[in-house]
């Protein structure tokens, strides 16, 4: 997650009268700092990877995994570990240890950078050991810590978490999770909730499902759920200060009418299906919290080049190479406990922090709100994609020709 600082975040009512002022010295300070540094040479190349670790309970009478919200205090027995035991000539391999967005992740990085030799290859993988069993050295007996991608289960019910939690938080304002399983560090909640707040709408994300012999049945029921459910909620909208308490027991399941109904020789009952399970998209996984895209764990690698120009050159190739590398992986299968028609992680999580309001998508036709004036383009200048997402443009100074694909005015 990088470098986190202590301090009060603004809530996104604030930090609107302040929009203006951060664009205008944010680009003030980039170019001072690039003006300063474009003419360094010569740098001895450094690098390092950052691993995301998950933690889960494993019980042993249920045979059932469930995700431990003990990151924060795992987080800082490590740390008080590794300040008792540092060694400041570096001797010895060591590990740093940062949150992450899910109050179930932890995140671990060598603690110095490896450079461009073939000894510091060989120091890989026996510094990534070093960090699993450290790591393992704090769990309780029942946790794990496996370096899997999405935790299938996330938003499944309420009984997913160690300890239980229950969903619709004044943060995240989900149907699906908890804000409880959000890291405590201030600044995952502000970035959970002013997100929310500038697209004037809950996280909208669609995965298609993974179709078999099944699914046509499937999805009738689904939808004959979602048209027999599709009238004004009797209860009152999430108010983010007076937060809705959660009900002691889950409500009961309504089932769909069309749940007893055979079909093929297949009984597709519902009755015994959660609420939860019922997707209001019938042939789409649906998620509705920046939790699912930011929860979820992968290799990072970073590099520091010996110049600009050789920056630009390993940017342009990782533009290209990093899609396939991720494609080769297929981590991400399975999402709130449905198979995926796709296998990898990218698109959930570029959805999940798409924080665009209907106009910059293009599909709104009601005149902005007055709040728009203060944000970028009115807040309804039309912008192809969330910020989290794939490069726009190549840039290396020796290509041939210009990047023709990219229009660097939507950006400016």
């Amino acid at each position: 997650m990088g470098f986190l600082v202590a301090g009060t975040p603004l809530p996104w009512e604030d930090a609107l009268e302040w929009l203006n002022h951060v664009r205008h010295n944010g680009i003030l300070q980039f170019l001072e700092t690039y003006h300063r540094v474009k003419d360094i040479s010569g740098d001895v190349l450094k690098w390092g990877d950052e691993l995301e670790y998950g933690i889960f309970v494993l019980d042993d009478e249920t045979k059932t995994a469930k995700l431990s919200l003990r990151a924060t205090e795992i987080l800082q027995e490590l740390l008080e570990k590794e300040k008792k035991f540092h060694r400041e000539d570096h001797v010895e391999e060591g590990c740093n240890w940062v949150p992450e967005y899910g109050a179930w992740m932890v995140e671990a990085t060598p603690s110095t950078p490896y450079g461009g030799f073939s000894s510091d290859l060989r120091r890989v993988e026996p510094s990534m050991r070093l960090r699993r069993a450290r790591l393992l050295s704090v769990l309780h007996d029942n946790e794990i810590c496996p370096t899997v991608t999405s935790f299938p289960l996330l938003g499944v019910g309420n009984d997913f978490t160690v300890p239980p939690t229950f969903s619709r938080g004044p943060i995240a304002a989900s149907e699906y999770i908890s804000d409880a399983i959000i890291n405590p560090h201030p600044r995952f909640g502000a970035l959970t909730a002013n997100i929310r707040k500038r697209r004037m709408r809950t996280i909208d994300i669609r995965v298609p499902l993974f179709k078999d012999a099944f699914t046509h049945e499937m999805l009738e029921d689904e939808a004959a759920w979602v048209a027999e459910h599709a009238r004004p909620a009797l209860l009152p909208p999430v108010d983010d200060d007076h937060p809705r308490k959660p009900p002691s027991s889950p409500p009961p399941c309504t089932p769909c009418p069309l749940a007893t109904k055979r079909r093929h020789g297949t009984s597709f009952s519902t009755k015994s299906k959660p609420l939860d399970h019922i997707e209001p998209h019938p042939g789409f996984i649906h998620m509705d919290a920046m939790a699912f895209g930011m929860g979820m764990c992968c290799l990072q690698v970073t590099f520091q080049a010996k110049n600009i120009g050789e920056s630009r050159h390993l940017y342009d190739h990782l533009g290209v190479l990093s899609p396939i590398m991720l494609a080769l992986t297929a981590a991400t299968p399975i999402l709130k406990g449905r198979l995926a028609d796709t296998d990898v992680r990218w698109a959930t999580i570029a959805a999940s922090v798409d924080d665009r309001t209907p106009h910059e998508m293009g599909f709104a036709s009601s005149p902005p709100p007055p709040t728009y004036a203060k944000m970028a383009g009115g807040g309804i200048k039309r912008l192809p994609k969330s910020r989290y997402e794939g490069i726009s443009a190549f840039i290396c100074n020796h290509k041939h020709g210009e990047d023709m694909t990219s229009s660097l005015d939507q950006y400016n």
